[in-house]
């Protein structure tokens, strides 16, 4: 929650450094956010909390209490960059399912394919074995070749 605040504050004094008040930098995030319902259901509640300390700033000024009304502002700030950050959040959520499926789908593929190779491999074992015993009993029951000087006459006169 430190980090948070911490980068609220900063973010609001970088809105001030700017030129902008931290209403306006608030304004400006929650005009930024998208208005899908989606989008909507996760960020109602800091986008409703965020409006709400706007107006509150604004009633402040309104009554004369300026003390106030800055602190309110740098709040509905905070409120707009945690609706923006849980938006960002959410559509990295989203894309690492989406990468955690493709995975999925990837590694079912390459089971498939390792279990179709290992198939093959096995069924080229197997003809080259049945190869073998084909070659091996039709050499006994063939007639050897004959030798090379069989057919040559001998010494005869």
């Amino acid at each position: 929650m430190g980090g948070v605040v911490l980068a609220g504050v900063l973010a609001a004094a970088g809105a001030i450094g700017a030129g902008r008040s931290p209403g306006a930098e608030a304004e400006r995030l929650l005009a930024a956010l998208p208005s899908a319902s989606s989008s909507a259901r996760i960020t109602s509640v800091p986008v409703e909390r965020a409006r709400d300390a706007l107006r509150r700033a604004a009633e402040a000024r309104a009554a004369g209490d300026a003390p106030h009304a800055p602190q309110l502002e740098d709040l509905g700030l905070e409120w707009a960059q945690a609706a923006s950050a849980l938006l960002r959040a959410a559509r990295a959520e989203a894309e690492a399912d989406t990468a955690e499926r493709d995975l999925a789908d990837a590694e079912q593929r390459a089971a498939r394919a390792r279990a179709l190779v290992e198939g093959a491999i096995s069924r080229k074992s197997r003809a080259e074995e049945a190869m073998r015993r084909a070659g091996s009993l039709a050499s006994p029951s063939a007639a050897p070749p004959p030798p090379a000087s069989a057919g040559a006459p001998r010494g005869e006169p």
